[in-house]
């Protein structure tokens, strides 16, 4: 009885460690699995991680070409409205100190040039004039000198735009009739010196209608039908260019400060800079083509030929105005294009 006991535990021993050997087994494929299932986890874990670190990148890589466009963009409006702005400055300010100076339009009429054609003219028709009545042209230049026409013609000029207290508006005519009396005296004197034979009614009324004649003509010669629109154009024009140049030039101010400010490198800020000085400075010589359409075209504009080459002097000393401030300009350009230069090679 014993021994069958024993039997039948030994043989029972054998199925318990088979079990056991089962569980083992088992729980070493549970702990595989696991194992596994953890390491691919944190496979999933690190590929996931790397792409949204990729996808970081990415993002902020196009945010920041959007950014870089976007102040390339308002860089180059601004750097076009600092050209008009600039340009406006430029162009009014030349006019202003040219065309508007009281001083360069008087001296039209007043320069050495125009007054020493002025005389030959009226000398010259005083001669004719003397020829047609018989009487010697001897004392006309002595009567009719160039300081006295000069004087008239500056009386005239200076005192029809008010820039000087001592000439008025009449002040001219005062002159003119001063020199119309000497010149009826000279020509009685050189009538009764002469011995000419003259009809007793030309004796009283000839010299006087002779000096008349010359004094009307010079008159006529000395005035300047637009003399008073001029006056009225540069008093009002200059006022309008004083408040413009004021104004652009706190514009080009403001819009130079904004090309500078927006820009993520300061050689390109200064490059476009300097492609509106040069555009500015280029648009300064447009009045040298004006002028050689005018120039072209002077015979039908103004009569006589000494007033329009006198304005044409005076139109040709604004150009040179322009050309020295083109070339002002070009000069700032070419110094800030080796500043840029410079900027660009010290970035690199």
């Amino acid at each position: 009885m014993e021994e069958k006991n024993n039997f039948v535990l030994s043989e029972k021993t054998p199925e318990k460690t088979h079990h056991s050997s089962s569980s083992s087994h088992s729980s070493s494929h549970r702990s595989s699995g696991s194992s596994s299932s953890h390491s691919s986890s944190q496979r999933s874990s690190g590929s996931s991680s790397s792409h949204s670190s990729s996808h970081s990148s990415s993002s902020k890589s196009k945010k920041k070409t959007k950014t870089h466009d976007e102040k390339g963009k308002l860089r180059t409006v601004f750097a076009f409205l600092l050209f008009v702005s600039l340009a406006a400055t430029v162009v009014f300010s030349g006019i202003r100190v040219t065309m508007l100076s009281p001083n360069r339009v008087a001296d039209v009429f007043t320069n050495h040039e125009y007054l020493t054609a002025l005389h030959r003219d009226v000398i010259d028709y005083s001669k004719d004039l003397c020829r047609k009545c018989g009487i010697p042209t001897d004392s006309i230049e002595e009567t009719i000198t160039y300081k006295s026409v000069e004087d008239i013609q500056k009386a005239y000029t200076l005192g029809m735009l008010s820039m000087d207290e001592k000439y008025s508006e009449t002040t001219y005519v005062d002159l003119i009739n001063s020199l119309g009396k000497n010149l009826e005296t000279s020509t009685k004197e050189m009538v009764a010196e002469n011995k000419l034979s003259v009809a007793e009614s030309q004796k009283q009324n000839g010299p006087k209608e002779f000096s008349n004649d010359i004094s009307s003509y010079i008159k006529k010669k000395v005035e300047f039908a637009y003399i008073s629109d001029v006056q009225s154009v540069v008093n009002v024009a200059s006022t309008a260019m004083n408040i413009a140049i004021a104004f652009f030039a706190v514009l080009t101010i403001a819009f130079f400060l904004l090309t500078i400010s927006v820009a993520d490198k300061h050689y390109r800020a200064f490059r476009s800079v300097v492609y509106s000085l040069f555009a500015s400075a280029m648009l300064c010589l447009f009045p040298a083509v004006f002028i050689g359409i005018v120039s072209l075209f002077k015979e039908l504009l103004i009569y006589p030929s000494y007033l329009c080459d006198s304005v044409l002097n005076f139109i040709n000393s604004c150009v040179s105005a322009f050309l020295v401030e083109a070339g002002m300009l070009f000069f700032v350009g070419v110094l800030l294009s080796a500043l840029v230069w410079k900027l660009k090679r010290n970035s690199e």
